[in-house]
Parts: structure tokens; C-alpha cells; sequence
């Protein structure tokens, strides 16, 4: 038996034994140069994990090679943030990212806040959701 399994759980929607925290959603929608989103955020045993996802409209401009990005997960606890992501491609862009469980949660559920900051190219997006921690 799995030790960690169900270690988080929410309402929102399940992927056989991954939960899913936040729908898929648009952070630009190709105003700036580009389209990007989210992947639907998904906590696991070992956190919670995404993807944003960055395609550039014009061919000329706007390159993605240094596209940058970063996440944060808030929490009553503080923040916590996985770093930022660096794409190495012309045309798209494709950043993971991973915030590992948080160790010594007490209450039964926890209230998040997920944000995105594109910092390449000035757009951000949020998302609240909970998730009870077992």
C-alpha cells in the first residue's frame, strides 16, 4: 500500500489517482505577441504539478528563446515558490513546475492560491482552490 496516496484530495475533478486542483486556463490570449495557459494543476502524492505552455503568434516577433516564467503556491503557512522556468526554443515555450507536499499540515483542509507571473512578456494568472490534507 501506498503511503502518501490520497495525501491530498479535492472536489474539483479526478485523473485516476491524481486530483485535480485547477482547470486548464488561458494567461494571454495572444494580445502581446503570444498565447499562453495552464495546465490543469493536479496535487499527487508528491505535490502538486503544472505546465505553462507559451506559443508565439508571430513568426518575426516575439522570440521565445529566453522566455521566463515563475509560480508561487500561497498558503496560511506563507509561499512557496518553484522557481522559475527559462525556455530554450524560437516558437514555443513549455515550463514545469512542481511544488513538493507540505510537511506538518495540521488542519483538516488547506485554502491555496496558485499564481503564474510571465515575466517576459507582463501577464500573470491566479487561481483559489482547497484541498483537504490527510
Amino acid at each position: 500500500m501506498d503511503p502518501f496516496r490520497g495525501a491530498f484530495s479535492s472536489g474539483a475533478g479526478t485523473l485516476g489517482t491524481l486530483e485535480v486542483c485547477t482547470p486548464a486556463a488561458y494567461v494571454s490570449t495572444g494580445d502581446n505577441g503570444i498565447v499562453s495557459l495552464v495546465t490543469p494543476a493536479v496535487s499527487g502524492p508528491d505535490g502538486i504539478r503544472f505546465e505553462y505552455l507559451a506559443m508565439s503568434l508571430d513568426h518575426d516577433e516575439p522570440a521565445l528563446m529566453r522566455h521566463d516564467a515563475q509560480a508561487y503556491l500561497e498558503h496560511s503557512g506563507g509561499v512557496i515558490q518553484a522557481g522559475w522556468g527559462l525556455s530554450g526554443s524560437m516558437r514555443h515555450s513549455a515550463i514545469q513546475f512542481h511544488f513538493r507536499k507540505p510537511k506538518g499540515v495540521v488542519p483538516a483542509s488547506y485554502a491555496f492560491t496558485l499564481k503564474v507571473i510571465d515575466s517576459s512578456f507582463n501577464s500573470g494568472w491566479s487561481s483559489e482552490f482547497s484541498l483537504a490534507v490527510t
